[in-house]
This record gives structure tokens, C-alpha cells and sequence, in this order.
């Protein structure tokens, strides 16, 4: 290996390099001299294969950048497809929710300029009016059954109805009525949700004290009256009637059945109809059948009355 000259006594311009190597270019004394390692044409010509090598090397790598920015590119561009259809997911929910809320200051009469709403049909609907009072129309409307209590003071003095049980279930067992207080009462108030307008059922549930022949019947009477706390207590009631025949496979002894009296809130006419928060009360009694009569008594256990409904909450 031999070297061109020295500078200073520094040996420079290594005359052949060895293959691999990278070799340092330093600067002449006189870069005016054609032979000498200051020459850009003389130094080219003996390194043109390194430096394209470098340069080639270099573009390699320039585009493996630029595959690289354009892989990035394209990752970049399906993110931003992902965060578009992420936004599209997001604006399609957001109405959902904008939908709902109009839906919510519409129908619930929430907000600045809403002060009613109403929901259903032109006769059937729910109604909200502009004290936040909730109302039902038409069918709409539903029933609220309560149970009113019966007078078990009447019952304990007197000793009667006889209370017996089945299980866990207790009655009170009816014979006829003969002047002998086997009779029950019972007494509620109206409640404020009734809408005043419809009438409403008593309904009991009895079982058959023993086993009986189908077609037998049976007989109850209820006596109901009604007043305002304003007025009078009254002597007079009104009486329903209903009667049933045993019924096949419904014969045995414990066989049960709903019998059902409906109360005319409007018997008494116009101006003495039965108003909400009224007190009622109701007596009563097992009659005489039409023949042929059931042989056994005949227990109360359960009952309820039902009114229709056209108010969510009353006033009680």
C-alpha cells in the first residue's frame, strides 16, 4: 500500500484503497495541481464507484423512506377512514340522542315553549297538561283494583260469619241471610284516579264448603251506598244481585269462583252521582237461590273492587 505524499508529515491520498474500506478525502495544498488529491476530477475518477455506491445506497434508502411514508400514508388514510366512520357513528348517535331529547321536550312538555304533550291517538291518548297533571282517554284509561277492608268489629261481636280456613287461606262461611247477622260490610273511599264516569265492579272470590251437584245454585246481594263527608249519612242502599250455577268439574268441595257486582255510580241521577273521595260501603248477605239451591255453605275469602281509571296520582 503506498501513499501519494505527505502534508505536514500526514501521508495522504491513498493510491489503492483496500476494497470496503471507506476512504477520507482531505484537501491539498494546491487544488490547482491536476495530479494532485485536490483535483475534484482526479478524486472522482478514482472514487466514483464507492460514491455512487454511497449515492445508490442512499437512494435505496430514500425510498425504502418513502415506501415508508407512503405505508405510512396509506395507515394514515385508513385511520382517518376509521375516524370517519367513527364520526359518522358518533353524528348518527348524536341524533339518535337530539331525537330523543325532542322527543322527551315534545312529550313530556320539558323546555322553554313545550307546556303540554300528549301521547296515542286522537281518542285513546295520555295527556299532559300544563300543571304536569297526567290523564288518560278513551282506552287509554286503566283499572285500579283495591281491596277494602271489612269491618271485623261487627263480625268478632257478633261471632258471625263463622271464620274457617282451607290451608292458608281463611274465610268467613255464608249461609243464607235469616235475620241472623251472617252478613260481612265492608267500607272505602273512592279514590280520586276513578274518572268519574264509568261504574265500578265488587268483586268476590268464594270456594264451595263441600262437594255439590252440578247445576245447583248459589246467590249473593251486595247493598251499597255512597255520600259526601258534607252531607248526611244515609239509611238507604242500593242492592246488586248475583247469582251462580255450579259448574262442571267445579263441583268438589274447595271449587272456587269470582262472582262479580257492578255498582251504577249514576242510579241516583244526574247531580247525585258517586264523586270522587266519596265514602262507600257495602253490606253483604247470601240470599235464597233460584231452585234447586246448593246444599252446603258457601265461604268469602277474597275481594276487591275495581274502578276504572283516567289519572296517574290523585289528590290521595
Amino acid at each position: 500500500m503506498t501513499w501519494e505524499r505527505e502534508i505536514n508529515n500526514i501521508r495522504i491520498g491513498q493510491r489503492q484503497p483496500r476494497e470496503g474500506s471507506f476512504t477520507i478525502l482531505k484537501a491539498a495544498t494546491d487544488p490547482t495541481n491536476a495530479d494532485g488529491v485536490g483535483d475534484r476530477g482526479y478524486n472522482d475518477a478514482r472514487y466514483s464507484s464507492s460514491l455512487d455506491i454511497i449515492r445508490a445506497n442512499a437512494s435505496i434508502d430514500t425510498l425504502q423512506a418513502d415506501v415508508v411514508r407512503s405505508n405510512a400514508s396509506i395507515d394514515t388514510l385508513q385511520s382517518n377512514i376509521i375516524n370517519a366512520n367513527a364520526s359518522i357513528v358518533i353524528n348518527a348517535s348524536n341524533i339518535i340522542r337530539a331525537n330523543a331529547s325532542i322527543n322527551i321536550l315534545q312529550g313530556l312538555a320539558i323546555g322553554v315553549n313545550a307546556s303540554t304533550g300528549r301521547f296515542g291517538n286522537a281518542i285513546d291518548y295520555l295527556n299532559i297538561d300544563s300543571g304536569g297533571i297526567v290523564t288518560l282517554h278513551g282506552d287509554a284509561r286503566r283499572y285500579l283494583t283495591l281491596r277494602p277492608p271489612v269491618d271485623t268489629v261487627h263480625q268478632i261481636a257478633k261471632g258471625k260469619p263463622t271464620q274457617v280456613n282451607q290451608g292458608v287461606f281463611f274465610g268467613y262461611s255464608m249461609p243464607v241471610f235469616n235475620d241472623d247477622d251472617e252478613e260481612l260490610f265492608f267500607k272505602a273511599r273512592v279514590p280520586y284516579r276513578w274518572d268519574g264516569e264509568s261504574d265500578f265492579v265488587f268483586d268476590i272470590y268464594v270456594w264451595l264448603s263441600g262437594a255439590e251437584d252440578v247445576g245447583d245454585n248459589f246467590k249473593f246481594q251486595a247493598a251499597w251506598e255512597n255520600h259526601t263527608c258534607d252531607t248526611i249519612v244515609p239509611a238507604t242502599s242500593n242492592n246488586v244481585l248475583v247469582e251462580q250455577a255450579v259448574l262442571i268439574s267445579r263441583n268438589a268441595q274447595y271449587s272456587c269462583y269470582m262472582l262479580s257486582l257492578t255498582v251504577d255510580y249514576d242510579i241516583d241521577g244526574e247531580g247525585n252521582e258517586i264523586k270522587k273521595g266519596d265514602n262507600f260501603a257495602i253490606n253483604l248477605r247470601r240470599l235464597d237461590a233460584t231452585n234447586p239451591d246448593v246444599s252446603n255453605e258457601i265461604v268469602v275469602y277474597g275481594w276487591n273492587i275495581k274502578y276504572r281509571i283516567n289519572e296517574l296520582y290523585g289528590s290521595w
